[in-house]
């Protein structure tokens, strides 16, 4: 995953291959292999409507991958996990909120959030890279949406 990070982040240029997903599937697939991972069996996953989004479906499943397993790998300890995922229109924009009861990011720590290795001091022994959501910023930087 790194790797490819790095070739876009490095790339001028880069050609996003944009579908349709179907994001209900690709979530419902992202939950179950994070729990595995995490060991999380008893986490709960509510689900509103996950409406289809247009864009590069593996960047995408990278995202919402780092994103979700977070919320699990974060959450686990709490006496009743919970995570709620849901997605919204508004105007011309397709909005996904994951919302879970994890340890959170102090309120002084959000704007290091999108920096490349910069964790919470929260954390304590929670295994991570600090990479997960630097991911956004070569997105967005190199996505170009087509025009409709």
């Amino acid at each position: 995953m790194l790797d490819s990070v790095l070739s876009v982040g490095k790339s001028k240029v880069y050609h996003f291959e944009q579908t349709e997903i179907p994001m209900a599937q690709m979530i419902e697939k992202i939950v179950t292999h994070s729990k595995l991972v995490h060991d999380c069996g008893k986490t709960k996953v509510v689900y509103d409507e996950l409406i289809p989004i247009w864009g590069e479906r593996n960047l995408l499943h990278q995202i919402f991958q780092n994103i979700i397993g977070n919320a699990v790998k974060y959450s686990k300890n709490r006496k009743s996990p919970y995570i709620h995922i849901r997605s919204f229109k508004k105007e011309f924009e397709t909005i996904y909120e994951i919302q879970d009861n994890g340890i959170g990011i102090p309120a002084n720590e959000l704007e290091n959030i999108f920096h490349v290795h910069k964790r919470s001091s929260n954390v304590g022994k929670i295994a991570g890279t600090g990479v997960g959501l630097a991911l956004y910023v070569v997105y967005w930087i190199g996505y170009k949406p087509a025009s409709c």
